[in-house]
């Protein structure tokens, strides 16, 4: 029989605290010649295009709607994807923490922002891969600008309202 582990209140702290406060990392190196679901356009992608964590993605993933807003780049997926992944991911552990340590009151308006960001970014993920073909479609473009922007100003705020919920389990 597994045990779980024991619930560490200061190493959530200060992962969410490492999260909201350090630069964009890079991960690892990725070179240009494969896009998943997106057309080969090497001159149009930086030759050092990497994967990045933290929350700082997030300006690079303006920086790449508006390269194709402007024409410069194709479409890459798999930035949409991993944006929608990793809000659907913050949403189910905060809705875990929230469940475990009955924090459903100090949590629900968090998680009630959390729903909703996850859920814009898969309409977006999902409109940008239907429409999928090379081009940006105007529209879906512009609902990723404003989308990102909004999540700039909302998600840290929100994360550091969790985050001094989880401090007062410490």
């Amino acid at each position: 029989m597994r045990t779980r582990p024991a619930f560490d209140p200061g190493r959530l702290w200060t992962e969410l605290s490492s999260y909201l406060e350090a630069p964009e990392l890079d991960i690892f190196r990725a070179g240009t010649e494969y896009w998943w679901w997106s057309p080969p356009k090497p001159e149009a992608q930086p030759p050092d295009f990497t994967v990045s964590s933290g929350f700082e993605v997030h300006g690079r993933f303006l920086r790449h709607l508006k390269a194709v807003e402007a024409g410069d780049h194709l479409i890459d997926y798999r930035q949409f994807h991993l944006l929608w992944e990793h809000k659907t991911a913050v949403l189910r552990r905060l809705e875990h923490l929230a469940r475990e340590f009955d924090l459903q009151g100090g949590l629900d308006d968090v998680i009630s922002g959390c729903r909703r960001r996850a859920q814009e970014f898969l309409d977006l993920r999902l409109k940008v891969l239907m429409a999928l073909n090379g081009r940006s479609t105007p529209q879906a473009m512009a609902q990723g600008v404003s989308l990102v922007t909004r999540t700039l100003h909302e998600e840290p705020e929100a994360l550091s309202r969790a985050r001094d919920v989880v401090a007062g389990l410490r």
